[in-house]
């Protein structure tokens, strides 16, 4: 994946995420951390941002996304699309590891990404597949079939049956043309969770 690649606004549009299921128009937008670390290089802010049933609120949630290769400076370039996320402040806890197993451009020229996270022991929550797009209606009808075939057909067990237990979640629009989330003192240390 180029550098820079998966910087602004996502839609999760797809997820075998239980936890992700009563969630609303979840967002993840993810920047360069500045100032970067001369330890640990490359690492990203992680924002997610959704709302609940009912509601026109905003909820975030942050944290920060660290290279597994900043983390481990033996592995090599196979490396470099996994990630260590670590929340912040309330979610501290909140820590796991996800990787970008698959980007392109669907068929209508809309940027995708596929990723698998692993387990949250903190909250319970268990490993997961997610397809994000730039687009809230996700990636086209023909990329989506594509992406699930190319999972299944790599004949693992817990990707086969991550992909089927893959659903859409809701994107209704409600966020559409709305301003970009900031996240300021008060969102940074989770302060709302």
């Amino acid at each position: 994946m180029p550098t820079g690649w998966q910087y602004g606004n996502w839609k999760m549009t797809y997820s075998s995420q239980p936890a992700y299921l009563p969630v609303l128009n979840l967002q993840w937008d993810s920047s360069p951390l500045f100032p970067q670390s001369d330890v640990l290089p490359g690492q990203n802010n992680d924002l997610d941002s959704y709302q609940l049933e009912n509601s026109t609120v905003v909820i975030t949630a942050y944290g920060v996304d660290t290279p597994r290769r900043s983390n481990d400076k033996s592995l090599g370039a196979e490396w470099d699309d996994v990630y260590d996320y670590v929340g912040k402040g309330n979610i501290s806890p909140d820590n796991n590891t996800f990787e970008i197993i698959s980007w392109g451009y669907d068929t209508d020229g809309v940027p995708y990404a596929v990723i698998y996270e692993t387990p949250v022991a903190a909250t319970d929550a268990t490993a997961g597949l997610d397809i994000e797009s730039r687009s809230d209606t996700g990636p086209s009808e023909t990329t989506l079939q594509a992406i699930k075939d190319a999972l299944l057909s790599l004949g693992n067990e817990q990707i086969t049956e991550l992909v089927n237990q893959t659903v859409p979640l809701v994107q209704n629009g409600a966020r559409k043309g709305s301003a970009p989330v900031v996240c300021d003192a008060f969102c940074v240390d989770n302060s709302d969770l």
